[in-house]
């Protein structure tokens, strides 16, 4: 192990109609005493059209970022979302979490 002491959370609802925005909410807590640059979180997932990258700059030590970011599902099905978060001093942390995706209800048109 390398001694790096990380808490990293990746939030999101576990069903969402297909189409409509959900949000996703991510954390990472730098549990070491280095401070940690160039910090990204990159979400790649359910027929999300193009991953996304939500930038943090630093994260210093024994401190916690979080951010939400708002995705919407084009696939149908139970889907993996995929979150990353990097910088450029430690191993990137990985988080998958499975999201199914249903088919909305026809609307009206009057």
């Amino acid at each position: 192990s390398s001694g790096i002491n990380a808490e990293y959370g990746v939030c999101a609802k576990k069903s969402v109609m297909q189409f409509e925005d959900f949000e996703v909410s991510v954390s990472y807590a730098n549990g070491t005493d280095t401070r940690l640059s160039g910090c990204h979180f990159y979400l790649e997932g359910p027929g999300i059209r193009r991953s996304k990258k939500l930038y943090c700059g630093s994260v210093q030590p024994n401190k916690t970022i979080d951010r939400k970011i708002t995705l919407s599902a084009h696939r149908l099905g139970e889907r993996t979302l995929l979150v990353k978060f990097c910088n450029k001093k430690i191993a990137h942390a990985t988080e998958r979490i499975k999201i199914v995706v249903e088919q909305a209800e026809p609307t009206e048109i009057d």
